[in-house]
Formats: C-alpha cells, structure tokens, sequence
C-alpha cells in the first residue's frame, strides 16, 4: 500500500515550495538505507495495525537508526544526530491509521436537528454540530476543509460546506420514488445526495433501496466546484496548478490531512482514465455501492451497505523513485453493513405492516364480501320463487287462469255515426272459460 508518511512527507516539501528535483542527491545518499529498511512509496502493513493501531513508518526507523550510527562519527558534536532524532519524531507524530475513531470518545460530534415540529419534511436536518461538548457549535461544514477551490471559477463554493439533509440513520416520512435525500457524511467531510433505486425488502418489511447520486463526485457539475483543489503535480492528462481530480475521485486532504483520496470502490462510477490507471479494479454496482433500505412511510432506515474505498496519491518523486506513475492508488475499501435487529423490525411490523393488512382485510370484507353476500341473497330469492311456482297444484291453477279470463273484456263494438265518425257502443265481457283436465 502507499505509505501515507512517506508520500505525505513530499507532499508537505512540495506545499513548503521545495522542488522534489532537489531532494534526488540527498535521496542518492540515503538511497541504501532506503533498502535496507525497506522504506519508500510503498510498504507492506498488517492489517491490524492499519485499521486500529496505526502503524509507523519505516522511514521512521531509519532515520532514529541512523542518528544512533552518527552518533560517534559526529564531528560537530552531535548535531545530525539531533536532526535525524527530530525529523524521526516528527514524523512518529503522524503514525498512521484508517480508523482515527478507534479507542477515542474525541472524535465524537454533537449535531443541532430540527424536530419537523413546523414541517415534518425538516426532521432530523441537521443544523449546526460542535466537534466536543467544549468547542463553539458551528452551523457550516468548517470552511478549511474545502478552500483550495478556484475562485475565479466557481461561482458557489458554499454549497461544498453546506449542512443539507439529515445525518443518515433517518429521514423524513412519506418518501416516494421521485424523492431526492440528503445526509451529511462524517466519513467524507461534506454531505451527500441519494437517489431511488428499486424497491427492496428487509424481513416482512417493504422498503425503498437508495444509493448515492452518481453526480456527487462528478466536477463538471457547476455545483460541485467547491470540492476541487489545485493539483500539486502532473496526474491523469492534467498539469500541476490545474484544478480537480478526475470524475468519481474527492479529495479530502484539507479535511483528513496528507494526500487522502475518496472513492467508490474499484473506482467505481470514475472517469475511465482512472479506471484505466488500475486495469484489474471490476467496479460492480451490485458490490460496490453504497446503499439505504428506507421504510417509506415513517422514514427509518433499516439496513445500509457504507462503501467506501481509501486512496493516497503518489508520485512526482524525484530519483530513484521518479518512475513511479502518479495518480491515486487504493489503500483499502471498507464495507460498513447496519441491519435492523429483530426487536426493531418486529416494532416496525407491528405499527406499519400488521395495521395495512387489518385495512386490507376490512375492505375486502366491506367491499368483495359484502358484495358475495348480496349476491348470495339474490340466489336464494331466486331459487325459492322457483320452488313457489313448482309447488302449485292443477286446481289453484285453473282458478287462477278462470279469474284472469273473466276480468278480461273483448273486443270492442262500433256504430257508425253520421259525420262518419264511430263511437264504442259496449264491451261484452268473454265466457267464463271452464278449464278442461
């Protein structure tokens, strides 16, 4: 991996505006050293020791070794000795880890929210935060994390320090498909929009998967200009003293010191020339992006994938390391997974899903079966009108027939009239009609 002490190391020279081109003599005479203790660009770290512990690097060791050799053939009492101590010390101070968290409470971040008390969008936006209960709360994204912007340029810079959304364990309710989150990442210094993806499922629960918005590291978006700084060398077709990475690259040194580069992982959603710069990286979305179960409803999110991949950049190195390409090259990428525990997901159920299958149930009963039963009732009138009619016997049928003849009449009799006109006379009534069996 590249070793951040060792790069860093140039990379302050080169922001002191030393020429790397001067350092090759004094790198020629060092340069065994440099093998021996196997110190350079890039080294082998235990794992371990990377994420939690923070390692040191061996260009430490050499330089606190060399100052013990120098000791006795000193011959102005001692003098390199005492540089090569300082310089070794002051590069100890920067042991390195990835995990700058671990085994601290003083990374810890206080965040003022809204409560949605006015407008229920607005709940959990954050605010304001203060790094520890004893510093001043500050209601931006501190400013000196994104200043190396080019100011004759970019017309907005404010929006690379602006708090927008929440702080991502939860959103406001009632989201929809068209819906466009936002959260403030503590992991990459700045906040980050999401997008709807597909629909997902988390146990019995219907959910909404979200992933980052594929412009969020894209620079020619005029939005996105605050987050670029000044190249300090040649890299990706670019001059030193040009202005932003390549798409899908965020440089975060202003935020986490040294040369620290963001990614997705295997450089996934970047400029092709970035991917082309690691033939052997396979971005795959399914793998590889960060992602939000969300229940629509009430907001929560009930499982996220945190995918994030660390990068250093290296290179611009004077001899013997001058052949070195630079760009940024992977460090490590991390795969933080949150999956609601079963307590939470039964709550869930209980006041989302179980009250929308009771509704269901109520109107398929106040509506289907209501209507089943009405068509039940028209059936059973129906067959027992037939049964009336079939249970009749001959004689109640004659009668019946007997009175609906007499009360008929015949048919009409007419007189002539003078005028020509006619006029009914009488109506004879017809026999009585005696039924014959």
């Amino acid at each position: 991996m590249p070793d951040l002490i060792f790069n860093g190391l140039f990379d302050q020279l080169s922001t002191l505006g030393v020429d790397p081109s001067m350092l090759g003599p004094i790198l020629g005479i060092i340069e065994i050293p440099l093998i021996g203790y196997k110190a350079g660009p890039f080294i082998s770290v235990n794992v371990n020791d990377l994420i939690m512990k923070g390692y040191i690097s061996p260009l430490v060791n050499m330089f606190t070794q060399l100052g013990n050799i120098l000791n006795d053939q000193d011959p102005v009492g001692g003098t390199f000795k005492i540089l090569l101590e300082s310089i070794a010390e002051t590069l100890a101070e920067q042991k390195d880890n990835l995990n700058q968290n671990n085994g601290t409470t003083a990374q810890t971040r206080y965040y003022t929210i809204k409560t949605g008390k006015d407008d229920y969008k607005n709940v959990g936006q954050v605010i304001s935060q203060r790094p520890t209960l004893f510093n001043e709360t500050i209601n931006t994204i501190p400013e000196e994390w994104w200043n190396g912007y080019n100011n004759l340029t970019c017309k907005n810079p404010g929006y690379a320090t602006e708090f927008r959304g929440t702080n991502g364990d939860y959103f406001a309710p009632f989201i929809d498909k068209d819906t466009k989150l936002s959260a403030y990442i503590e992991d990459v210094c700045r906040s980050l929009d999401f997008i709807y993806l597909e629909e997902s499922k988390v146990g019995e629960i219907d959910t909404y998967r979200f992933v980052i918005d594929p412009f969020a590291f894209n620079y020619t978006i005029d939005e996105n200009c605050g987050f670029c700084r000044q190249l300090k060398v040649d890299m990706y077709g670019k001059k030193a003293g040009d202005f932003c990475l390549p798409t899908g690259l965020l440089d975060a040194s202003g935020c986490k010191g040294g040369s620290i580069v963001f990614s997705l992982p295997h450089f996934l959603q970047a400029d092709k020339i970035v991917q082309q710069f690691f033939p052997r990286a396979k971005p795959d979305p399914a793998k590889h992006q960060t992602i939000l179960d969300i229940e629509p409803t009430s907001g929560t999110v009930l499982a996220a994938r945190k995918r994030l991949q660390i990068n250093s950049i290296c290179g611009g190195l004077p001899a013997p390391f001058d052949k070195v390409p630079t760009g940024a090259y992977p460090i490590a990428w991390v795969d933080n997974s949150y999956y609601a525990d079963d307590d939470t997901l039964k709550k869930a159920k209980d006041a989302l899903v179980t009250p929308k299958k009771i509704v269901l149930l109520v109107s398929f009963i106040a509506g289907v079966g209501f209507g089943g039963l009405l068509m039940l009732i028209a059936i059973i009138i129906f067959i027992i009108r037939k049964v009336n009619i079939r249970s009749r016997t001959p004689s109640s049928l004659a009668s019946t027939l007997n009175r609906q003849a007499q009360t008929m009449e015949s048919p009409p009799i007419y007189r002539q009239r003078n005028d020509g006109n006619s006029i009914v006379v009488r109506r004879i009534p017809r026999a009585k009609v005696e039924p014959e069996w």
